[in-house]
């Protein structure tokens, strides 16, 4: 396997089914004062 996942691939893949457990938050405080918060967000998962 290459690594790298093709078209063909994600049209062959089946989807599977998840829970979400927890959300976590990334902050960052950046050098104008600024406080910037980042959520990862998983839409799909497959197989």
């Amino acid at each position: 396997m290459s690594g790298q996942i093709t078209p063909e691939d994600l049209a062959k893949a089946e989807d599977v089914d998840f829970e979400q457990e927890k959300e976590h938050w990334n902050t960052y405080k950046l050098k104008d004062g600024t406080t910037l918060m980042v959520k990862l967000v998983l839409v799909g998962v497959k197989n």
